[in-house]
């Protein structure tokens, strides 16, 4: 698997593409949070779009969610929004969702694409 992490503006954009496996998104999550740009709540958009999860089935999820959790008072509560433009990839994200959620305080979101997610990731909340 190769990654890339950038931090802009007002999130960090991470592009995941080849294999992956849950070392591998445990790897990424270290990454992340070691850099000296990360600020815990930071929100952070991953792109799926040039991943392979041809091999994933629906109980690979929760190994990816524990692979994270171990970085969890790190990453804060902050927003995570995910894009995965096929569907089956998409039910995927889903499933990852309620783990991730599960074993950690971020609130994720799950798209179809780049610009519902960067549109939930940056709304401001309302009091």
């Amino acid at each position: 698997m190769k990654y890339d992490i950038s931090f802009e503006n007002e999130f960090v954009l991470i592009i995941l593409s080849g294999q992956i496996s849950p070392l591998d998104y445990g790897l990424v999550a270290k990454d992340l949070v070691n850099s000296p740009l990360w600020k815990p709540n930071a929100p952070v958009l991953i792109d799926y779009s040039y991943i392979d999860l041809s091999s994933e089935i629906g109980h690979h999820a929760e190994h990816y969610a524990m692979a994270v959790a171990p970085y969890k008072d790190q990453l804060g509560d902050g927003r995570l929004a995910c894009v995965n433009t096929n569907p089956a990839d998409y039910g995927l994200g889903r499933i990852w969702q309620a783990f991730m959620q599960s074993m950690t305080s971020l609130e994720i979101g799950i798209f179809y694409t780049y610009e519902d997610a960067m549109c939930w990731l940056t709304e401001k909340e309302t009091p």
